[in-house]
């Protein structure tokens, strides 16, 4: 939704008209989509599906976004995902599985990033993933196209005229001509992120069949 009368928040496709952007997403396979085209999904029931996954995969291959793609969700909603019809984990560090046992390839359970997000395993092509802070009921499902690409739901945001996040090494003039100049360095690199393709990410709310904004946790 909008960021009210401070500013305008425009995110993935939307309707809402606190974005004040009347976003219309390219046309593709032979389908055109209006500026009605609806990223934000609210679903009573406060529970996952399987019927959720597969409507999130379809908005996403809709407009050209083919799997694998990620979900990033709550551990609140861990067990029950796990639960889902189709579910298969990731291995386990330490634990020896039966040559019966479906695992998820290529992914390995455990620690992912410095902030504590990790991988429980593959449903329907999503590869979902715990993201510390994210509330319950509420999940994000995108196509990434890897490190760096331009093809990425998010992009990083730089200054007027930089192509690339610089870090920029300023000498303190406090240093004076020591023997060890580095100890007073100041760096400065500013960025912010936003919003690169509108149509590669679709958030979803399960609490309601009407979308509302989350608090983290």
């Amino acid at each position: 939704k909008g960021l009210g009368s401070g500013g305008y928040s425009p995110g993935f496709a939307t309707i809402y008209s606190a974005t004040n952007v009347d976003f219309v997403p390219p046309s593709f396979g032979g389908t055109n989509f209006t500026s009605s085209h609806e990223h934000y999904v609210g679903i009573g029931g406060g529970a996952w599906t399987v019927a959720a996954f597969e409507d999130m995969r379809a908005e996403l291959r809709e407009h050209g976004h083919e799997a694998p793609y990620t979900f990033w969700m709550s551990g609140s909603d861990e067990t029950a995902v796990k639960a889902l019809t189709g579910f298969v984990p990731v291995a386990q560090w330490g634990v020896n599985y039966a040559s019966t046992v479906s695992l998820a390839a290529g992914m390995s359970g455990g620690l992912q990033t410095a902030t504590g997000a990790y991988v429980i395993g593959v449903l329907d092509e999503v590869q979902c993933v715990i993201v510390p802070g994210m509330p319950q009921y509420y999940g994000f499902c995108f196509k990434s196209y890897g490190s760096n690409s331009q093809r990425n739901p998010l992009r990083i945001r730089l200054q007027k005229g930089v192509t690339r996040p610089n870090i920029l090494v300023m000498r303190d003039p406090r240093a004076g001509s020591g023997a060890f100049p580095l100890q007073n360095l100041m760096t400065f690199f500013e960025f912010g992120v936003g919003v690169q393709d509108r149509t590669a990410a679709t958030p979803r709310y399960n609490n309601n069949a009407t979308w509302a904004d989350g608090t983290p946790t």
